[in-house]
């Protein structure tokens, strides 16, 4: 039996995240560096993101779509 699951983990997310992610809160959710989050970017791998001022934020929706296409429960 897998207590995973994916659809209510990424529900969740849609509610307790703001509506732009900065790369660190992206990174602590992701459980990934920032440095690997910028080389996915790099690659065109990462989540979608944007440009506000300096820095790349994530918009929320766009990076709860990436991190549901990655995860995966253990069987």
């Amino acid at each position: 039996m897998n207590d995973f699951d994916l659809e209510q983990m990424l529900q969740d997310l849609r509610k307790e995240l703001p509506a732009l992610l900065s790369r660190r809160e992206a990174s602590r959710i992701a459980k990934l560096s920032c440095g690997t989050l910028a080389n996915l970017d790099s690659k065109k791998e990462g989540p979608p993101r944007a440009m506000l001022e300096t820095k790349v934020v994530y918009p929320r929706e766009g990076f709860i779509l990436w991190l549901g296409q990655r995860l995966r429960p253990i069987v």
